[in-house]
């Protein structure tokens, strides 16, 4: 679990480092304002998809850890649960 939280910040860094990246070499470039701005779009459009791309690989990878979660839960709910009933029935014989 703890890979996970290091994932995030991973990503995050990627993310702001490519943005960097690439406006330093928008502002270089030497292009007419018109390509620049289409470049910039089709960038901006390229990185917003792979972030929703991101973002449902983390909402999956997260839904699967609930549920593992949720399975443990209620084994040990259960696993736990049958030792007290079988000593309340115990006592109630007696």
């Amino acid at each position: 679990m703890s890979n996970n939280s290091n994932e995030g910040g991973f990503v995050a860094g990627l993310v702001i480092g490519g943005l960097v990246g690439f406006l330093a070499g928008v502002m270089i470039a030497p292009k007419a304002g018109e390509e620049t701005r289409a470049q910039v779009w089709d960038s901006t459009r390229e990185a917003r998809d792979r972030i929703e791309d991101m973002l449902d690989e983390v909402r999956d990878e997260a839904s699967r850890a609930v549920d593992t979660i949720r399975q443990r839960v209620a084994t040990t709910s259960i696993s736990d649960s049958e030792p007290v009933a079988e000593g309340e029935e115990e006592e109630e014989k007696a």
